[in-house]
């Protein structure tokens, strides 16, 4: 279930409102097109930074439990399933996250791998904090070879970079 996400695609954007009663009905969110799937069973939320509104995701499960035991531990708790919130007939979870770094994690999971430092801080720290190893790893080993470990190639790199 992996899709090209090109991050000027991601850009694209839908302000919808909830259908589902339970939701309070004048509340907006901004749907994430390529991170809302229509066989999705689980609806993240989360709040923009300046929070000025909420971005949705529908994503699957079992790809986020695949990854995290985190999420496969909250997804398989007795009520998970009937969750007090809903949106677009699945449950729907708010999560503490920015909506942000939120992205930037689902992104890494779904898309290409990240490769630039714009995206590595927030998917370090989530792929951290959901405990999704392979992903950290993959970030650490890219930061560790973009970037001298040593003042000696460190000194070599600006050498090279001045000049």
């Amino acid at each position: 279930m992996f899709t090209n996400c090109g991050f000027v695609q991601l850009s694209k954007v839908t302000s919808v409102k909830p259908t589902k009663e339970k939701m309070n009905p004048d509340a907006i969110f901004t749907r994430r097109d390529t991170l809302y799937f229509d066989d999705g069973n689980i609806v993240l939320a989360a709040n923009l930074a300046n929070n000025t509104g909420s971005v949705i995701f529908k994503v699957h499960k079992s790809i986020m439990a695949a990854h995290s035991p985190v999420f496969a531990s909250m997804f398989s708790l007795p009520n998970a399933g009937t969750a007090s919130e809903a949106y677009d007939g699945v449950p729907l979870v708010r999560m503490p996250d920015p909506a942000e770094d939120l992205q930037k994690l689902l992104e890494a999971l779904y898309c290409k791998p990240p490769h630039t430092p714009s995206i590595a801080r927030p998917v370090l720290a989530l792929s951290t904090k959901y405990e999704i190893a392979h992903l950290r790893q993959l970030i650490v080993e890219r930061l560790e070879a973009d970037w001298p470990q040593t003042l000696d190639k460190w000194d070599v790199l600006e050498g090279a970079v001045a000049y």
